[in-house]
């Protein structure tokens, strides 16, 4: 037996009563992605905001931990030092001094590499 005129998925008749809240979904996924994507980028332009004290960190951590020996470290400290001197707007260097730190190049990459930035 039913109860009057039925609205619900019994009578067939769905409405349109899910789109608000379809499109609230929709807002908040869309609201949740640019939130992330802006937080993913305030940290990585945070990162390396003061590269030359972050390199020169590393390169402390590396030789700490005895991946490189002490006249490597002092090489490497005299090399980075010399960035002082050079604007911070610098992309190119900054990505060098960092790989340098890091020790995916040689002084000897990183010095012809610098020659060729500056020049």
């Amino acid at each position: 037996m039913r109860h009057g005129m039925g609205h619900g998925i019994e009578s067939g008749n769905y409405g349109y009563g899910w789109l608000p809240i379809a499109f609230i979904g929709l807002l908040l996924i869309i609201g949740i992605t640019l939130l992330a994507v802006w937080l993913f980028q305030r940290s990585k332009n945070g990162q390396y905001q003061d590269n030359s004290k972050n390199a020169m960190e590393m390169l402390k951590r590396r030789y700490a931990r005895g991946e490189i020996d002490k006249e490597e470290f002092e090489q490497m400290k005299k090399n980075l030092g010399s960035f002082d001197e050079l604007d911070k707007n610098e992309n190119a260097l900054e990505i060098l001094e960092r790989r340098y730190s890091l020790g995916e190049i040689s002084n000897e990459e990183f010095q012809q590499k610098r020659k060729d930035v500056l020049n």
